[in-house]
């Protein structure tokens, strides 16, 4: 959060292309909303003022798990703490700004469909009431090879989601959807780039999106006048409902070791934790040398 806030007063940052290695400079001269992504956002905490202060829009999503007692998510804190610190963004943000992911949906040797449905039930019963959305996706290893190679390992890591398996976790979520709107009448469960999940009255999820953003948002002229015009985003997946947006992440930065994480470098050990020193070092090169370069186009 440091770096990106320096970033914003910068008013540019450099994405890495985790494919081609291009370096592209993205300005923020007129940027008006910030979605972020994160499974330990605690520095919002602290910093939501300042970006509030910016005149910015923004709201997050949760990626809260529970994947504990598997170790799939090694990097993390609690779930307990993850819990507690939902509900702190929730009262802080409102619980429109704060979304719930449990994703990827995973099973493996170890783990049943039928556990992972109780666990998603658990979890629910205490955050449906801090915010109106839940987001859910399948584990999908097939576009990436290192991931796969990863996971085929050891049985008891994760594995994709198939046949039974698959209708007995769209069932479980629909049933769990209603019970959630007993306690609150606008929660929806949404399903991220999976096809049609109408038969179970689960919607297709939007993560960057548009609707979401007018609401939030209605008194900002120019993110209006965006919105009106702007169209499906055509980098992502074809049954992504994502409006176009430009990323700023970077592969290979995060400290979480998560086993399914397409965003790490196979050649760093499953167990090796990033500190922050190393997570941003190479983004700061990135950035001088783009800055370099763009001086002499």
């Amino acid at each position: 959060m440091p770096w990106f806030l320096n970033r914003l007063q910068q008013g540019y940052s450099v994405r890495v292309n985790p494919y081609n290695k291009k370096r592209n400079r993205i300005s923020y001269e007129n940027v008006r909303a910030i979605v972020f992504w994160s499974k330990n956002p605690g520095p919002l905490l602290s910093s939501a003022k300042a970006l509030e202060e910016t005149g910015l829009g923004f709201y997050l999503h949760f990626t809260l798990n529970d994947y504990e007692q598997e170790g799939w998510e090694p990097g993390l804190p609690s779930l307990k703490d993850r819990v507690e610190l939902f509900k702190q963004l929730s009262s802080l943000l409102g619980k429109k700004r704060v979304i719930w992911r449990f994703d990827p949906l995973a099973v493996s040797s170890s783990l049943s469909a039928e556990t992972l449905g109780t666990r998603i039930i658990s979890l629910g019963d205490r955050l449906a009431t801090f915010t109106d959305r839940m987001v859910v996706s399948f584990l999908d290893v097939t576009p990436y090879s290192g991931v796969r190679r990863r996971l085929e390992k050891n049985p008891s890591f994760p594995r994709e989601v198939c046949g039974d398996e698959e209708i007995y976790l769209k069932e479980t979520l629909s049933k769990a959807q209603q019970r959630w709107r007993s306690v609150n009448p606008d929660f929806t469960v949404t399903v991220c780039a999976e096809g049609d999940w109408e038969k179970w009255g689960i919607a297709p999820a939007a993560c960057i999106d548009g609707t979401l953003l007018s609401n939030l948002y209605p008194g900002d002229e120019q993110l209006a006048g965006f919105l009106k015009k702007v169209k499906k985003d055509p980098s992502q997946r074809p049954l992504c409902r994502c409006i176009e947006s430009r990323d700023i992440g970077a592969y290979g930065t995060c400290r979480y070791g998560c086993l399914y994480c397409y965003a790490r470098y196979n050649r760093h050990p499953i167990s090796r934790d990033f500190t922050a020193a190393e997570s941003l070092s190479d983004v700061y090169t990135d950035e001088k040398r783009s800055l370099h370069d763009s001086s002499r186009m």
